[in-house]
């Protein structure tokens, strides 16, 4: 039988033991042109965006997504600087989402907030989530959201999906 002083200190040895131990980790794209770091769960890959690379009017949109199983979180940015503020941003991805409200049975947000959202939208009798976010550097717009490999994710990944986003430096 244990020593009641030694199962005193077990708790403390299963912290030292958990110590240093994440199950997250941070990507810097920097080096991918688009410079933000993000936070993401520990077995992330990098994998290029279907739209990365493409140049239209002679500017480069830059497009990375983060993937682990279901977490799939797709980081956005064009080459150039913003031409409309940061809101009139947030107004056009809400007025988008909600456009395509018109074509599904049932849309709502679950989270809405200044600079981005979670909804849901329900088609063919099947509930799915979207995400969108964005943030400001410089005089760029990074735009997160949910990667196109992200259908019949839960509500849970999107959650940790947008938190990860709203982390993001």
């Amino acid at each position: 039988m244990l020593q009641p002083k030694l199962l005193l200190l077990f708790p403390f040895l299963l912290f030292l033991l958990s110590a240093g131990v994440s199950d997250t980790k941070e990507i810097d794209l920097s080096s991918k042109g688009i410079p933000v770091t993000v936070t993401v769960p520990k077995n992330a890959a990098i994998e290029q965006g279907i739209k990365n690379g493409e140049v239209k009017d002679g500017v480069t949109y830059h497009c990375w997504e983060l993937v682990d199983g279901d977490f799939t979180m797709e980081v956005g940015m064009y080459d150039e600087p913003m031409w409309q503020s940061f809101k009139d941003y947030i107004r056009d991805a809400k007025m988008l989402a909600e456009l395509m409200a018109e074509e599904v049975d049932v849309f709502k947000y679950i989270v809405k907030d200044e600079n981005g959202f979670i909804c849901s939208y329900k088609s063919y009798g099947e509930v799915n989530y979207e995400i969108y976010y964005a943030m400001q550097k410089g005089d760029r717009l990074i735009e997160f959201s949910s990667g196109y490999n992200a259908d019949k994710t839960s509500l849970a990944i999107m959650q940790r999906i947008y938190n990860a986003a709203k982390q993001s430096k």
